[in-house]
């Protein structure tokens, strides 16, 4: 681990990009420094793209605009990850930027905070400081069921992830690194965090990560019936399907095997492979479920590829806004 740093900032809040549209991904970032503007302490705000250079052009050349009303005490910084994935740009925040700052607000690149988002945390932190915490969303058809599921047995949110400074710190002392290409990664940190960073040492802690009901974000509203919308549905659900599977073997290794967390797979292709050997995956799978027969088919292929060609560094290249500090 590396020597000790002492935390600059109060809050750095981090959007994790990929897909997003140049307007979407402007927005998040407008609406983070409208948020960062009530806070009387400084912040950081980080935009992490994956896997899009081009998105990353667009959002360098139009952040010196955006940003122009930022307070003096907030701080723009935009990165570029090669490998196009939520989970290995995660893992390269927790081990780059652990100490930069006392909490850390992970958040998808179409998430938009409110104005009051990180005056919220800090009275939530100040008034029971926590590990982990997150909010509730409030739009969608489901959104209520999984509000009051949220509130009913806790777990991390996958839009906003709030993880305290000491987190990170320990993450990094265990060695830990979510698998690559994970979709299910706010779950992962949820366990890791309810078994307190060692499952052979602590039992399950639901209320290790605090849900704060109050807390809420928006998204943008897309068309139920554009043909986009439709595709982005058949892929979250293959995502979803893959989850299911992830949930499984996390559950499996983490709350019966209780291995190390530092002992997880490289890649959620390595972690569902052996869920599957384990559940005699068939190709009769696609007769019963042809969604999940081939989303099964799918990651025992991408394992294979994996096997064959493993994985290479990260590489990243960032700039940091200049803004005129208002």
């Amino acid at each position: 681990m590396n020597e000790q740093r002492h935390p600059r900032y109060q809050h750095a809040i981090s959007a994790i990009a990929s897909r997003e549209s140049p307007a979407v991904l402007g927005e998040t970032l407008a609406r983070c420094i409208k948020a960062a503007r009530l806070q009387n302490a400084p912040v950081l705000i980080n935009i992490l793209v994956n896997g899009n250079p081009e998105l990353f052009d667009q959002i360098v050349d139009s952040s010196s605009t955006i940003c122009a009303h930022a307070s003096e005490t907030t701080d723009v910084n935009i990165c570029h990850f090669e490998r196009g994935d939520k989970s290995s740009t995660i893992n390269e925040y927790i081990y780059s930027f652990y100490d930069t700052a006392h909490l850390h607000i992970l958040i998808d690149g179409y998430v938009w905070v409110h104005p009051d988002t990180l005056s919220k945390i800090a009275q939530a932190y100040a008034s029971d400081p926590f590990l982990a915490a997150t909010g509730v969303p409030s739009q969608g058809r489901s959104a209520k069921k999984v509000r009051e599921q949220m509130l009913r047995e806790g777990g991390l949110h996958g839009n906003m992830c709030i993880l305290a400074n000491e987190s990170l710190k320990r993450m990094v002392s265990h060695s830990f690194k979510v698998p690559a290409f994970l979709y299910r990664s706010d779950g992962l940190l949820g366990a890791i965090i309810n078994f307190n960073f060692s499952p052979a040492s602590n039992a399950w802690n639901a209320k290790a990560v605090r849900v704060i009901p109050e807390l809420t974000w928006s998204i943008p509203r897309n068309p139920l019936f554009h043909p986009k919308a439709l595709i982005a549905y058949f892929k979250r659900r293959l995502r979803q399907l893959q989850g299911d599977i992830e949930n499984r073997a996390i559950k499996r290794l983490l709350a019966q095997q209780k291995i190390a967390i530092a002992g997880l797979p490289d890649t959620t292709y390595a972690l569902c492979a052996e869920q599957l050997h384990r559940e005699s995956f068939s190709p009769l799978s696609y007769l019963l479920s042809p969604l999940r027969g081939y989303t099964q088919s799918r990651l025992l292929k991408k394992h294979a590829q994996v096997d064959r060609k493993p994985l290479g560094t990260n590489s990243r290249k960032c700039h940091a806004v200049s803004h005129n500090k208002a």
